[in-house]
């Protein structure tokens, strides 16, 4: 008997998400998706030391890409896990390296040796893969998806993957039966590289030489830090011009496999029938959502639109991890349309920021949207946007926080 646990962890305005596959008392096969938080804040290493990962071995970590409330935990877990033993990660250009090499010096983010040496990052027990990028999907011409799924102990990490490569779990491991894959897809925005150059542009920084030069802004007579910190903030997807979505659920849709139950401190969301009890539950308990459900008034509109029991409508086990992901760039529907309708659950990108957000997403498909957010950020940043949330729900999805205040969210999939 399979059995899957999906973890949400309540890191705060950051990323950090875990799977557990089990047969019964043996076999394990554990899965990361980013691993940090803004601000590098001491006070979430205590959720990344988490019992659940004290000494065990990750099969495959994830990184989406490399801002610094996504990855800047990484040497905490490596400190805490009993190994690493994959890493899958965006492939990115010697531009690219430069650019954010320059860039996140200037900002005081020390990530140099994970974007330009991940091997010693990680260290010699543990293979690196890269997942070459790709921009929209324009018809359906040659596609990755289409091939047979591979193990990474399969393949060398010396050549670069291929954006909608499926990876299995090792047979032998696992029943045959359990046809689950994990399928990365490395987005590259032109859209956010004309905006970066334009914005360093502006302030008399050289766009040319920030990706060709990798030790121009030690020169701080040319670059102020300020000033890339204003930049880098004020761009809706920041500075990174690449993001790995990945898919983690069942390759087919003959899959036996239900999403049984959604709990956040013990409270089993898909058991209450309508979203005004849940909302009224957790407006007590979790202090953000007062600022979305002001009066009884609110809670009755929305009711009409759960006149079903949540049990019957949201059951698919398949999620999508977005990452920093903007929604109006990528189709992803269409990136993984062969299994779309295998996704229940999608995390909602860059904690919800309203110019990375578009709702067309959740047309036609009744999702949960858990959202990695910092209770002071709401405020600050409007992280998540208000509009954000009205469209989940509007569109009969459900929104779940992932707060440092809260407790973790778990799915469990049989």
């Amino acid at each position: 008997m399979v059995s899957i646990k999906r973890h949400f962890h309540p890191i705060g305005q950051g990323g950090f998400f875990s799977e557990h596959h089990k047969v019964g008392l043996g076999e394990e096969f554990v899965v990361v998706y980013d691993c940090g938080v803004a601000h590098n804040r001491s006070s979430a290493d205590g959720v990344v030391k988490t019992n659940l990962l004290n000494g065990v071995e990750i099969d495959i970590l994830f990184i989406s890409h490399f801002d610094y409330d996504h990855v800047c935990k990484l040497k905490v877990l490596s400190s805490h896990v009993g190994r690493i033993k994959n890493v899958v990660m965006p492939l990115l250009s010697n531009d690219e390296k430069f650019r954010l090499t320059n860039l996140f010096r200037a900002s005081g983010f020390n990530l140099l040796k994970l974007i330009n040496s991940p091997e010693k990052f990680f260290g010699s027990t543990t293979r690196i893969f890269s997942v070459a990028p790709e921009g929209p999907r324009d018809g359906d011409g040659d596609d990755p998806r289409d091939e047979a799924a591979v193990t990474l102990d399969s393949i060398s990490p010396t050549k670069s993957l291929r954006s909608g490569v499926k990876i299995s779990i090792p047979i032998g491991t696992f029943p045959l039966s359990h046809d689950w894959v994990f399928i990365p897809y490395n987005y590259e925005s032109v859209t956010n590289l004309a905006l970066l150059e334009a914005e360093l542009t502006k302030e008399g920084i050289s766009a040319h030489l920030i990706k060709t030069d990798p030790k121009y802004t030690l020169d701080k007579s040319i670059v102020e830090r300020k000033v890339i910190k204003d930049v880098y903030s004020r761009l809706p997807g920041g500075i990174n011009l690449n993001s790995m979505i990945v898919y983690s659920g069942p390759e087919s849709c003959t899959s036996r496999l239900r999403l049984r139950k959604n709990l956040q401190d013990r409270i089993e969301i898909h058991k209450i029938p309508w979203l005004k009890s849940h909302a009224g539950l957790v407006a007590q308990k979790y202090p953000v959502w007062k600022d979305y459900f002001s009066d009884e008034d609110d809670l009755r509109d929305v009711d009409f639109i759960f006149d079903d029991e949540f049990e019957y409508l949201f059951q698919l086990p398949g999620c999508i991890y977005t990452g920093d992901v903007d929604f109006n760039q990528v189709d992803i529907p269409s990136v993984f349309r062969e299994v779309w309708d295998q996704v229940g659950t999608l995390q909602i990108a860059h904690h919800g920021a309203a110019p990375c957000f578009d709702d067309s997403i959740l047309k036609n498909q009744k999702l949960i949207c858990p959202i990695a957010v910092g209770t002071k950020f709401l405020r600050k940043y409007g992280h998540p946007a208000k509009s954000v949330i009205d469209s989940i729900i509007m569109n009969g999805c459900v929104p779940v926080f992932v707060t440092e205040l809260n407790e973790e969210f778990i799915q469990v999939i049989s």
